[in-house]
């Protein structure tokens, strides 16, 4: 907007509603920002929530093998005796 516009706006709705009315488009300028960041640590929390979950099936699908060998290996010493 050219300087005359606002000025023009000033002179017609007065001061106070044209400063309430910035004010007011700053906030929800300031929200939309604020949800845009939120959606987007939710996201990455998501993510590694998910990798986490991989991890920890794979260290339990790792755990399952090694008692499976051990228990073959118990059985072996055993069957020796």
């Amino acid at each position: 907007m050219s300087p005359a516009e606002w000025l023009e706006m000033f002179q017609t709705v007065g001061v106070p509603s044209v400063v309430a009315g910035a004010a007011f488009w700053f906030i929800k300028y300031m929200y939309d920002a604020a949800n845009t960041r939120d959606k987007d640590a939710d996201d990455k929390i998501f993510q590694l929530a998910e990798r986490s979950i991989e991890a920890i099936n794979n260290m339990s699908s790792a755990m399952e093998q090694h008692t499976k060998s051990i228990d073959q290996l118990l059985n072996e010493i055993r069957s020796k005796k």
